[in-house]
């Protein structure tokens, strides 16, 4: 049957040589390349996306973080750090206690487009969250360590943090979890 085979090559050839003259040319590709980039560019800007990479010092409780952007809205937060703790019962007195600690926690940021169209600031992944982490506190590194042993801990929790102009950054979070002591 004649219409089962593929078309005559050179009646394509053909039809794109005429079209190569007016669309082709250098002067015509430049023309069309200088409108088209920052459109293509403005639509990019539209779309709201975690930062693919942020580290960050963390001063409050002694450590470092790194939060890596896995799809628009998800990330992966890692931290090393210090914990700072201080307690009081009858027996042992009071005890100040420092131990380290490394957490892995994913998160879910679900108002970037709600927080733009009010204007404010979602930059450097200024959101709210949801997550889940994973915390290993290693034994203390002070002498009173009395009671205290390595725990892990899995949370589930809802949080936000905000970073300013200035570079302050601003993260609080709360949720429920679950404590494993050796």
């Amino acid at each position: 049957n004649q219409y089962d085979s593929d078309p005559n090559p050179r009646i394509i050839i053909y039809a794109f040589k005429k079209l190569i003259p007016i669309y082709m040319k250098p002067s015509y590709l430049l023309i069309l390349s200088l409108l088209f980039i920052p459109l293509i560019k403005s639509v990019a800007q539209d779309v709201l996306t975690v930062e693919k990479k942020q580290f960050k010092i963390d001063f409050l409780s002694p450590g470092i973080t790194y939060e890596h952007g896995l799809s628009t809205n998800n990330s992966l937060f890692t931290e090393l750090g210090l914990g700072l703790g201080y307690k009081y019962d009858d027996y042992f007195g009071s005890t100040f206690i420092a131990y380290p600690f490394v957490l892995a926690e994913f998160r879910h940021y679900y108002n970037f487009e709600r927080r733009n169209r009010k204007g404010k600031n979602v930059s450097r992944n200024s959101g709210n969250y949801l997550g889940f982490n994973a915390i290993y506190n290693f034994e203390p590194i002070t002498n009173q360590q009395q009671n205290f042993v390595g725990s892990t801990n899995l949370s589930a929790l809802y949080g936000f943090q905000r970073t300013y102009k200035s570079g302050f950054n601003l993260g609080l979070q709360a949720g429920v979890g679950y404590s494993i002591a050796k």
